[in-house]
């Protein structure tokens, strides 16, 4: 493969990181990758945003960044996205809500990141002290 200069992937402009990113590649449209990642750009909160490319990554439009869509309000911090692209091109991120309660969140696109599931649908609620890798 032929690599090109480190892109910064969101638009976020504040001096708040982003940790813990997954990538995943799109089996049917090999362009289109999606990260995911814990994003601070809410006041250092704990987000997990979500970051689409359709030209292998040059390139990260802002219409295609946003918040991990339609996490409930009982859940107000997100972290630990994970991605992963399925054979026939869907793609799938999942991250951990927490405060007093956790949940395991997933949302998909399969239109290589026009739209997402919304909301994202709890899988399971999990141990309330749990707030790491889902």
């Amino acid at each position: 493969p032929v690599f090109g200069p480190n892109v910064k992937a969101n638009s976020d402009s504040t001096t708040f990181g982003q940790h813990e990113p997954s990538l995943a590649v799109s089996r049917v449209h090999t362009n289109t990758v999606v990260v995911a990642a814990k994003d601070y750009r809410d006041g250092n909160a704990k987000h997990v945003w979500i970051y689409t490319s359709t030209d292998g990554g040059a390139t990260w439009p802002l219409n295609r960044q946003l918040a991990m869509p339609g996490i409930p309000a009982a859940y107000p911090l997100q972290s630990d996205a994970v991605v992963m692209a399925r054979d026939d091109g869907r793609i799938y991120v999942a991250c951990l809500g927490y405060n007093n309660s956790n949940g395991v969140f997933i949302t998909w696109t399969d239109d290589d990141g026009v739209t997402w599931r919304n909301p994202s649908v709890l899988i399971s609620p999990v141990d309330p002290t749990l707030d790491d890798k889902d």
